[in-house]
């Protein structure tokens, strides 16, 4: 059929790719040009997606490989979460896991009592609770979020 258009799943490869550039972590040095100009390109296929029809429409996956994409800045991570509340999407473990790995990798904030307490201001920014909610996997308790649209 010529008439398939891409879905999520296509696009959210596409995405895969472009947040993947340069942060590979293999012996190159590494290249802050390509890499933002990498995460442009994903930040303007995001805007694409959310403007098409409903099966073209970001969804969990494609929010998360732009988190995990801004590898080291969490107020982009941030930013990203919003906007992936603001789209309908609701953030969930996964998502708070990436925020995390973010902030780890984030050198403004260099002392673990500066990361807690950032990431305690993202939880109550994003109204996260550690709830359990009788689910538990091997890395603990399945937080949940608060905020749901």
């Amino acid at each position: 059929n010529w008439d398939t258009k891409p879905s999520v799943v296509s696009y959210n490869a596409v995405l895969n790719c472009w947040c993947s550039i340069d942060k590979r972590g293999d012996d190159r040095k590494f290249d802050p040009d390509l890499s933002n100009f990498a995460m442009k390109r994903a930040d303007a296929i995001l805007r694409k997606m959310q403007s098409m029809e409903l099966a073209q429409r970001p969804d969990e996956v494609s929010y998360h490989t732009m988190i995990k994409g801004y590898g080291n800045d969490i107020r982009k991570a941030e930013k990203c979460v919003q906007e992936m509340i603001e789209n309908g999407v609701r953030p969930n473990q996964d998502t708070y896991r990436s925020l995390l790995k973010v902030l780890e990798r984030d050198d403004r904030f260099p002392k673990q009592a500066e990361k807690t307490a950032k990431m305690m201001e993202i939880q109550q920014k994003f109204e996260f609770t550690p709830a359990t909610n009788g689910k538990q996997d091997r890395n603990g308790p399945s937080p949940s979020f608060r905020n749901t649209r």
